[in-house]
């Protein structure tokens, strides 16, 4: 898989994010060309069959994807690049899958479906020989219990990361306040107003 190189990030195309008066932020949204990229053609059941082997699979792409979202304060627009090239690593492995271990990947998710208390146990039985064809026919290893959520040094070809330009670092605008004329009166008088009654 190709990675984003560090010329690419120079090249790549910023939005912009500024604040309004009131503090509320205005977002610059991506042209629809930008963001119409082919999805990975797999149910919610599908995906979480192969999830375990996604991960282990397209590591360095979803390192790369989620140290974009760190450094960006988790502004998706500015990683559609990193974002194309794990949906792409997915079809990538899916495309796989479909090629040698098909009837056990299909057996295994079609069991996820069915069981709707969302409990894995009662798909063990078809859990054992997908992993068992993952591993001796692609070579790709099911990570083990907690291993994702480990720390981890990634050696990685994106620029260092001014943390000074960091949203969450920006001050805010000063709140705002109307003028307010003291020797305001309005036409008529204070009782001139309909609505006031003795």
């Amino acid at each position: 898989m190709s990675q984003v190189s560090g010329s690419k990030q120079s090249e790549r195309k910023r939005y912009s994010y500024k604040l309004s008066r009131n503090n509320r932020p205005i977002h610059e949204l991506p042209e629809y060309h930008e963001i119409d990229y082919p999805e990975i053609d797999v149910s919610y059941a599908g995906m979480r069959a192969m999830s375990y082997f996604f991960a282990n699979y397209c590591e360095k792409e979803r390192q790369e994807f989620m140290l974009c979202l760190r450094e960006e304060n988790g502004d998706m627009r500015q990683c559609l690049p990193e974002g194309r090239e794990v949906t792409a690593c997915g079809q990538e492995l899916l495309s796989k899958i479909k090629a040698q271990c098909a009837s056990e990947f299909t057996e295994h998710s079609d069991c996820i479906h069915r069981d709707v208390m969302g409990v894995l146990r009662n798909c063990r039985q078809t859990q054992w020989p997908f992993e068992q064809c993952m591993l001796k026919k692609l070579g790709i290893e099911k990570l083990g219990l907690g291993e994702v959520q480990k720390y981890r040094v990634m050696d990685s070809n994106r620029p260092r990361f001014d943390h000074e330009t960091l949203r969450i670092n920006r001050k805010p605008n000063p709140p705002y306040e109307p003028e307010i004329d003291p020797n305001y009166k309005p036409p008529g008088g204070w009782l001139a107003n309909p609505f006031f009654s003795w």
